[in-house]
């Protein structure tokens, strides 16, 4: 999960960068340095002249409107330029793979006595953009590619990207360093430096300098594909979502699940049965720290590299692990894929336990499945979002949406690299590889060399050489045992804390324990993070913890997504535990759950939910602490404190507490 590896896109779009910053790769991997991004104030050396008539800017026909886009496809400057500005910029044709067109923007590597203040005093090295009217904006984004270092081997460069609100002054982000190819990087302009939130503004002004006042450039710098976001939540939705059905519907959670399930393409590498996906308790135990061990017979010792006499220790039946939470208007499915060891007896990055993950997002427009909307992939260390074909209402914000996902009967077909186990949209693996395919059947099958095949294409494969796999449930497998970091069976090492903008949790196991080569690279749904997003980070947790606020966060869509949750096994409904009872979509063991850890909804505007025939227990010292409203509806609809030992529970509300017929809060 540590390795930094370029995953080459199905869609021939976004690759992994040097960087880490994301982006398009056109050099070879390792001739980038690290682009660092500081804050800068410049003032412009000037009067702009501003257009008569603003033509530039697209009428905001819909809630999320791109009022601005430019691609540089004339091979001049559009009506949205200041006309005085950028004649020191020059057209250029793209010799690599480009997100737009034919055509880019294109700043010469500078004289070598030009100083930083000489760059920033000459008018001909601004490109200068508006004033847009963000007046009815809500939220507004500037997002573009840009490529530094161009020109000179081995140079670095620096951009200004900058925002002013009276065409004078402006604020804004410095990037320094060399890209390796295109990268994608988004200004939100709710946080722009000194100016703090645009959004409201009459006359928005964006521009574009190289250099900066703290660094020199030597590199070129070239531009492309540069467009501006608004969100005005006084316009309508372009589409709008048609009455949903609730997850009391003929199709349940199962359903909704198994209809998503992967199409899994499994490449082989070095201790070939070491890349199978399995269940954490193929061995029959859920201890985490044996599963090493327990993998590989004759295998040397640890962190050996293979020697040709490992063999299988125990069988490998195919499952993977899933989670539904839903939403007035979504569905957000997650499958994780476990390997016990990553890079078994392979290379340098072998550890004990292997967990990657996917996210799906799920509208529901009416039909009993919904319509598929976005598929996330957890590569080592950064989600990538891709969008089913022929896809429209999506717009990239914080995070660049990296091409279309290839389906089967629906089925999104996701590649799992050899060894190291990264999910990827096309083929991870040099040539001469082998491949196990494995599709979604309900029933665990044991893979072998005898349905070993070299065809990494799902369409060439015969159904007789595909393994069937089950699925397991998160809430029960990894959820329930969050807290086992200290008795035996130990799943987890040391406790940590979830802090999430809207919710938090505390005491969750957020590693895998383990004692074979690296220790504690492994990490559970609720502790993965992305550490390639733009700009700003999410909380590590929420991709999974909270999906809604997550998707609606990290992109802008056409139709409303909406917040709150109609089921979350991991927090509303549960109240950071599990339901008293059976969970409805899995054949899991019959319960009871008991809640064991806090939760706490900080924000006035949240309420806690109680539903009707939902009874949470909470063990003692645990507590409830809301700001806002708690509600228990139906019967029983009953929370229980201290039902386990003495009652030293807590109920801690700040708003008030409403309780419907029926529903009632007991101590023992």
């Amino acid at each position: 999960m540590l390795r930094w590896i370029l995953c080459s896109m199905l869609a021939g779009l976004l690759l992994i960068p040097g960087s880490l910053w994301g982006g398009y790769g056109g050099e070879e991997a390792g001739s980038a340095t690290k682009v660092t991004r500081e804050n800068v104030t410049m003032e412009y050396p000037g009067k702009i002249q501003v257009p008569e008539v603003r033509s530039f800017q697209e009428p905001a026909g819909y809630r999320n409107s791109y009022i601005f886009r430019e691609g540089f496809e004339q091979g001049r400057y559009s009506s949205a330029f200041a006309p005085e500005c950028g004649s020191l910029w020059r057209f250029e044709e793209n010799t690599t793979p480009s997100p737009e067109g034919n055509l880019h923007l294109f700043f010469p590597p500078p004289r070598e006595q030009a100083s930083a203040e000489e760059l920033i005093s000459d008018r001909g090295n601004w490109i200068i953009l508006g004033p847009f009217d963000l007046s009815g904006a809500r939220e507004a984004h500037f997002n573009f590619y840009l490529r530094l270092g161009e020109g000179t081997e081995n140079s670095s460069a620096s951009l200004s990207a900058l925002v002013s609100i009276d065409g004078v002054h402006f604020q804004g982000f410095s990037f320094q360093g060399r890209t390796d190819g295109w990268e994608y990087r988004n200004i939100d302009l709710g946080q722009v430096p000194h100016w703090g939130n645009v959004c409201g503004k009459k006359e928005v002004w964006l521009a574009f300098v190289p250099g900066s006042p703290e660094a020199r450039t030597e590199g070129g710098v070239a531009l492309d594909f540069l467009r501006l976001l608004v969100f005005n939540p006084l316009l309508p939705p372009r589409a709008t979502v048609p009455g949903s059905k609730s997850s009391a519907a003929a199709v349940g959670h199962g359903d909704i699940l198994a209809r998503y399930a992967p199409y899994l393409v499994q490449e082989l590498q070095c201790t070939e049965f070491g890349d199978y996906p399995t269940c954490f308790n193929y061995d029959g135990n859920y201890t985490a720290a044996d599963n090493w061990d327990h993998l590989g017979i004759d295998c040397g010792s640890d962190c050996d590299s293979y020697d040709g006499g490992c063999r299988s220790g125990f069988p490998l039946p195919a499952y993977l692990y899933g989670s539904v939470i839903e939403t007035g208007t979504h569905y957000f499915l997650c499958y994780a894929v476990f390997h016990p060891a990553d890079d078994f007896h392979c290379n340098f990055f072998q550890h004990e336990n292997d967990l990657e993950g996917i996210v799906m997002m799920v509208l529901k427009d009416g039909s009993d499945y919904g319509r598929l909307r976005m598929v996330q992939l957890f590569w080592h260390i950064g989600f990538y979002e891709f969008v089913p074909p022929g896809s429209e209402g999506i717009y990239e914000t914080n995070d660049a949406i990296n091409g279309e996902i290839e389906l089967i009967d629906g089925h999104p077909v996701v590649y799992i690299e050899g060894g190291g186990h990264g999910l990827c949209s096309g083929k991870t693996g040099a040539s001469g590889s082998w491949y196990v395919h494995y599709q979604y059947t309900g029933t665990a099958g044991e893979p072998s060399a005898a349905n070993h095949t070299q065809e990494a294409d799902p369409h060439q494969v015969a159904v007789a050489l595909r393994v069937g796999y089950g699925l397991l449930p998160i809430a029960v497998e990894f959820w329930q045992r969050r807290r086992s970091y200290s008795a035996s069976p130990t799943v987890f090492m040391e406790p940590r804390n979830y802090s999430g903008y809207r919710f938090s949790l505390q005491g969750l196991g957020t590693a895998f324990e383990g004692n074979s080569c690296m220790d504690g690279t492994a990490n559970p749904p609720w502790w993965w993070s992305d550490e390639t997003d733009n700009l700003s980070e999410p909380e590590t947790g929420d991709w999974f913890l909270d999906s809604a606020w997550y998707h609606e966060w990290q992109f802008n869509w056409d139709e409303t997504l909406d917040l709150s949750y109609t089921y979350h096994p991991f927090l509303y409904n549960h109240l950071g535990g599990e339901i008293y009872g059976t969970l409805e979509y899995f054949d899991s063991p019959p319960g009871p759950y008991l809640a064991k850890t806090d939760l706490t909804v900080p924000h006035p505007d949240r309420s806690l939910l109680i539903r009707e025939n939902v009874e949470i227990r909470f063990l003692t010292g645990t507590k409830i602490t809301a700001s806002g409203l708690m509600e228990a509806q139906g019967s029983p609809g009953t929370i229980l404190l201290g039902a386990e030992a003495e009652p030293h529970g807590e109920i801690r509300i700040d708003g008030e507490i409403r309780l419907f017929k029926g529903g009632s809060i007991r101590f023992p």
